[in-house]
């Protein structure tokens, strides 16, 4: 039986067949198993200007490229900010 919610005076059906498979719920494994075992493409970070007018970046996570061209980003922190910055890892070979 879907399980309907009421929000604001709209119905929400949150059955699964509801759903089309891009907003389906899923936990982080089966959706993303891939990650776990992948460099990241990107690094993520967020930058400030020191007093020296230097840039500064601090590490907040890495991203992954994904199908359908997109990206999918894992955070440790957040920014305060509300800024990313995304590199290329530096190849440490």
């Amino acid at each position: 039986m879907a399980r309907v919610e009421e929000n604001a005076g709209y119905k929400n059906d949150t059955s699964e067949n509801s759903l089309s498979p891009r907003h389906q719920h899923f936990s982080l494994d089966e959706r993303r198993p891939h990650m776990a075992n992948r460099r990241p493409d990107y690094e993520v970070f967020t930058s400030r200007k020191g007093s020296d007018d230097k840039t500064y970046y601090t590490r907040l996570g890495a991203a992954w490229n994904v199908s359908n061209d997109g990206i999918s980003i894992k955070l440790d922190a957040l920014p305060v900010s509300g800024e990313l910055v995304m590199f290329p890892p530096k190849n440490d070979d």
